[in-house]
């Protein structure tokens, strides 16, 4: 089995390949217009009815690349009928790093790695220890972007999200290390102003 380290080596070379065709200067100094914007997603392979968190982005971008804060937050609770509650909060921050490639007037893809936090409470019905878990995320992202018009796109990304972290019993601290990895498809609406 490959070890986290070669995973996260192995997933960097490969987006350096992709991308490594584009001979142009990433940062252009003469031309460093910056954008801001704010974008949603729009989580392709999860079921309608889940208490999963969609991503807010934040994305700033100059020509030839972007950074991309993109935070997440989530709370649900549920109480049976003999009043045993169970809870889980889920809180996610991410900076996402790119290099951009403008394929056509209306497209650009980008390369990059995601690195950030996710910190996750849960409280089980079924027992009285309560956990919290924290996990160190990293993430080769590729995507792309269509410009539906000068301010609104769409687009598609794909990323490989490693997690490395431990889980913590609160009332026994008793700590477990957590780690895997999960290929992570994802439908994006940005708008810039």
């Amino acid at each position: 089995m490959i070890n986290f380290k070669k995973q996260i080596i192995i997933s960097v070379a490969l987006i350096g390949f992709l991308f490594s065709q584009d001979t142009e200067p990433i940062v252009d100094l003469e031309e460093s217009n910056i954008r801001v914007g704010y974008g949603i997603d729009a989580e392709v392979l999860v079921p309608i009815f889940t208490t999963s968190a969609g991503y807010m982005y934040f994305p700033i971008e100059t020509k030839k690349t972007m950074v991309e804060p993109l935070f997440a937050y989530s709370h649900s609770k549920e109480e049976s009928e003999s009043g045993d509650v169970s809870s889980e909060t889920d809180l996610i921050a991410i900076i996402g790093l790119f290099a951009k490639s403008q394929k056509t007037e209306k497209l650009k893809s980008y390369a990059g790695i995601r690195i950030g936090m996710a910190v996750e409470k849960e409280k089980s019905i079924y027992s009285t220890n309560e956990y919290t878990t924290k996990a160190f995320l990293i993430a080769p992202t590729v995507g792309a972007e269509y410009f539906i018009s000068e301010s609104f796109s769409f687009g598609g990304e794909w990323a490989i999200r490693f997690a490395n972290g431990e889980k913590k019993d609160q009332n026994d601290d008793l700590v477990e290390e957590v780690s895997g990895a999960m290929l992570y498809p994802n439908l994006i609406f940005r708008y810039y102003f």
